[in-house]
């Protein structure tokens, strides 16, 4: 079977790699780059069509993508591992003032430029504590580049997706690190409403970056999902 990896906000395929190189093999993995161009709901499609069907990994912005194809198309998604994700921001004030803080933030990595731009981004409290050189790793290369993706793909722009959730019907493994207490509520929120096919794995001290700290736990999260439901063959 195969799986998809779609990376979060600014990286790149190659950021799977410390969980890629401990599964593959036997798993066949295939970490995919966000497409450059579209809105949301269409860079979702565009990475269901070009990946198949199997299993899809998505971290935090890759999370988001990965629930909106689900929901678009589940003829290609047979589970879900969803790592310090959301299905967007319900509240419609919070998400006006996400977006339009957002477009604000993109027109300040155009004037600033990218090493500023990731100085400033990895020293928010959700990435305490992380490596910051590996951190910095396997991202977009220039400010442009950020600036569009955050534009097409933030949290402000994307449609909410919870009153959905109940419509997954594929096994969803929701996993969140233990130091980041925003995302270990939304797992626990999500889990309520996806229902009984949904579970949570939370990461001991870690932070919201948790395939940076802990590819290790991530990759044990990935088998032991593939081997719950659906055996312990790759094929």
């Amino acid at each position: 079977m195969q799986v998809t990896f779609i990376p979060g906000f600014t990286q790149t395929a190659e950021s799977w790699k410390p969980i890629t190189d401990i599964l593959d093999p036997p798993f066949k993995c295939a970490p995919v780059e966000v497409p450059s161009h579209g809105d949301f709901r269409t860079t979702a499609a565009a990475i269901g069509e070009s990946s198949g069907r199997g299993i899809y990994v998505g971290y935090s912005m890759g999370g988001r993508l990965a629930v909106q194809l689900a929901l678009d198309r589940p003829d290609l998604v047979d589970g879900l591992v969803l790592i310090s994700a959301s299905p967007g921001i319900a509240n419609h004030a919070r998400r006006r003032r996400r977006y339009l803080d957002d477009l604000a933030l993109a027109d300040r990595i155009e004037a600033n430029g990218r090493e500023t731009f990731l100085d400033e981004w990895l020293g928010q409290p959700i990435f305490e504590g992380i490596d910051l050189i590996q951190a910095r790793r396997h991202r977009l290369t220039t400010a442009p580049a950020i600036a569009s993706q955050l534009r097409r793909l933030s949290q402000g722009i994307q449609a909410p997706l919870w009153d959905r959730l109940a419509e997954l019907d594929m096994p969803v493994a929701l996993v969140a690190g233990e130091r980041d207490p925003k995302y270990v509520g939304i797992a626990t929120e999500m889990l309520s409403e996806i229902g009984m096919n949904a579970t949570v794995e939370i990461i001991p001290d870690c932070s919201h970056a948790v395939t940076i700290e802990w590819p290790g736990a991530v990759a044990t999260v990935v088998v032991e999902f593939a081997e719950t439901h659906f055996g312990t063959s790759t094929e």
